[in-house]
């Protein structure tokens, strides 16, 4: 059933008169309404931007991630790569053959 026929209904039930008393109450029922439904639809409307942005930054997000963890991987291959250094007997003794401690 659409809005007139629901009228309609009203009015072959109340009569005419009991319909006129409360076409007003039901004009401002019309407007209220009227009302609420654009609420839903900015609201509505609000939720779409709002998720779009969310999921543009669990995207973000997700990129800083790899190249964090792709950060710390380079640093422990690079700690890897250095070459040992060697241990030169004479710095551990002194002009006299003792042994520094």
């Amino acid at each position: 059933m659409n809005f007139d026929e629901i009228l309609n209904s009203i009015d072959e039930k109340l009569g005419e008169e009991t319909f006129g008393m409360i076409s007003d109450d039901i004009a401002n029922l019309m407007g209220y309404n009227e009302a609420l439904n654009n609420d839903i639809k900015a609201k509505d409307e609000k939720i779409e931007k709002l998720t779009k942005k969310n999921d543009m930054l669990i995207e973000a997000n997700g990129n800083l991630l790899q190249k964090v963890s792709a950060g710390i991987e380079e640093k422990k291959t690079e700690e890897k790569e250095e070459p040992k250094k060697k241990i030169d007997l004479r710095a551990a003794f002194d002009k006299n053959g003792n042994f520094i401690k």
